[in-house]
């Protein structure tokens, strides 16, 4: 693989092996919230404290920050959706082109899948 930035101001990934684009199309899949464990719903959406005299503050957490988070992480999501759409493919490997704009997106979207599949599997920042 071979990494570019173009004067058409696009970050451009060439020669992708097929395994490779294959797991980058499997991202939005990860963080989909409808597929998301408990384990990784809970390490994507923490709570804000575990002092259990803050009850209120926890509640607050859920009702005013979270649909906040989980719009982010939609959009976030819907932009690498439409990216990972126009990855093109010659002589058996692939293309991908990120327009500048859409890095946030993508950092956001390989953070979640990160947090979920670190949670799925078991690790913490201990190991």
């Amino acid at each position: 693989m071979d990494f570019s930035f173009s004067r058409a101001r696009v970050f451009r990934f060439r020669k992708i092996h097929p395994l490779l684009a294959e797991l980058l199309r499997s991202i939005p899949d990860i963080i989909d919230p409808e597929q998301l464990s408990d384990e990784a719903q809970a390490r994507i959406f923490p709570d804000a404290t575990d002092d259990v005299d803050l009850d209120t503050l926890r509640s607050e957490w859920k009702a005013y920050v979270e649909p906040d988070l989980q719009d982010h992480f939609r959009s976030s999501r819907e932009v690498v959706v439409a990216d990972l759409k126009q990855m093109t493919e010659s002589k058996g490997l692939l293309e991908l082109q990120i327009a500048p704009a859409h890095a946030e997106a993508w950092l956001n979207a390989l953070n979640q899948a990160r947090l979920a599949l670190a949670a799925d599997l078991g690790f913490d920042e201990q190991i």
